[in-house]
């Protein structure tokens, strides 16, 4: 089985390939980011990830042998769309960043930088009124999830990429949604329940769903608590730490913190030492 640092060395040609699935859809949930060349006085807001609307299908991990075989298949399909997604969000923050620099030197803003704001606060739920105050709660909620959590989520949530949901749906990471038609009706849904499991165009596009998710809702709080901590210590966040703010994630609780760990160990996907 491939380690996480050798999964990071996978070829230049299949990255490209990864990058083209990460079509300009985001669900409508977030407004387009244009690029623009900036004034060197102003804040550089980042474009999305777009090079074709194209979508690598994801492979039938049911054909593929299951055991270490399948594993290392899921692996090395999942591991370059999460970087790519990850990508994304940390140019997002190289932009909260720049733009905190430019607050603390007493400098303004221009208009796009404001208006970049006023969308990062409402979309990531901070609940503040000062550029001040909404800078440092996004510095808390647009940044990466480590690699090696969402390889073991992935592969708990998906059945190593075979649920029926990752197959018909696209749905990796068992997120559900509450719109009529916006996915998949479980099997055994409660009669007075109306969730159903969210359907994707693509793998990528339940990539940034699942990171948003992590970064924006209330209840994993104590997951972003424990990344800002590694981010003060200067320390790259590791999936095993912040898997500890998972608990609401599954009805299992801390049953389900001790279960991502112990994939994330037996598959040796922190070798990297940056989670």
């Amino acid at each position: 089985m491939l380690s996480h640092k050798g999964r990071q060395c996978l070829s230049a040609a299949f990255m490209v390939g990864v990058v083209i699935v990460l079509s300009a859809c985001d669900n409508g949930v977030e407004e387009s980011e244009e690029a623009t060349t900036p004034e060197s006085e102003q804040v550089a807001i980042p474009p999305r990830i777009d090079e074709g609307t194209g979508a690598q299908s994801m492979p039938a991990f049911l054909d593929i042998p299951a055991g270490p075989e399948r594993k290392e298949a899921f692996f090395d399909y999942l591991a370059p769309i999460v970087e790519a997604v990850n990508s994304e969000v940390e140019k997002r923050r190289e932009a909260l960043l720049a733009l905190e620099k430019q607050l603390e030197a007493g400098q303004s803003p221009d208009q796009q930088a404001q208006d970049w704001l006023a969308r990062m606060t409402k979309r990531y739920r901070v609940d503040a009124d000062q550029p001040e105050q909404q800078v440092e709660a996004l510095k808390r909620r647009i940044d990466i999830i480590p690699v090696s959590l969402a390889l073991a989520q992935g592969a708990l949530e998906s059945a190593w990429g075979t649920s029926r949901f990752a197959r018909q749906g696209n749905n990796i990471f068992g997120k559900w949604c509450f719109t009529q038609g916006c996915g998949i009706v479980p099997a055994q849904r409660r009669a007075d329940a109306t969730h159903e499991v969210a359907s994707y165009d693509n793998v990528a596009d339940a990539v940034r769903d699942y990171i948003h998710h992590l970064n924006s809702h209330p209840v994993y709080e104590p997951l972003r608590e424990r990344r800002a901590q590694a981010r003060n210590k200067g320390q790259a966040p590791e999936g095993s730490d912040l898997a500890a703010g998972l608990e609401k994630y599954s009805a299992k609780g801390e049953g389900y913190i001790r279960l991502i760990r112990r994939v994330i160990k037996a598959n040796n996907l922190a070798d990297s030492g940056a989670g």
